[in-house]
């Protein structure tokens, strides 16, 4: 078992301390209809990468860190998570942050694809202008946070 799939396991063990389990993976379906709403509403696809991750946990709600799962909020029960489409229509709002893909958040910071960069990144929640980290691949953003869950455990 390698560090990840480690600290999949310590989440999921305290998510079932306080009764709220990891989400199970996204089913073909609703990674098909994620792309065809992310392609018709926003314009884009999620990263290939996010995708294989929604497969395995449609969204993760930790500690208070979020990735957004599949699910439109209209037809998701209260504990599902963040509507990926929803969080990146909110953000949309404002046309300078078209270059980004919001995957997740917490309190303070965003989780974010960077369109131009090709990079996946951490920025202020506040100001997206501050960069705190970046990394090559969804794979390593997934590391940062889930140390970051661990560090709060």
């Amino acid at each position: 078992m390698n560090n990840r799939d480690e600290l999949l396991s310590k989440i999921e063990i305290l998510q079932k301390q306080v009764r709220l389990p990891l989400f199970p993976g996204a089913t073909p379906l609703e990674i098909e209809r994620l792309l065809l709403i992310s392609k018709r509403r926003l314009g884009i696809c999620p990263p290939i990468d996010y995708l294989e991750f929604l497969k395995i946990h449609d969204g993760l709600t930790v500690e208070g860190i979020f990735f957004y799962s599949t699910t439109l909020l209209a037809d998701a029960p209260e504990e599902k998570g963040l509507s990926f489409i929803l969080m990146n229509v909110a953000h949309r709002e404002l046309e300078w942050k078209s270059d980004y893909i919001f995957l997740g958040d917490d309190d303070l910071d965003v989780f974010i694809f960077n369109t131009k960069s090709l990079k996946y990144e951490v920025r202020d929640k506040q100001s997206l202008d501050n960069l705190f980290e970046d990394f090559d691949s969804f794979s390593k953003l997934l590391d940062h946070i889930l140390q970051r869950i661990e560090d709060r455990i």
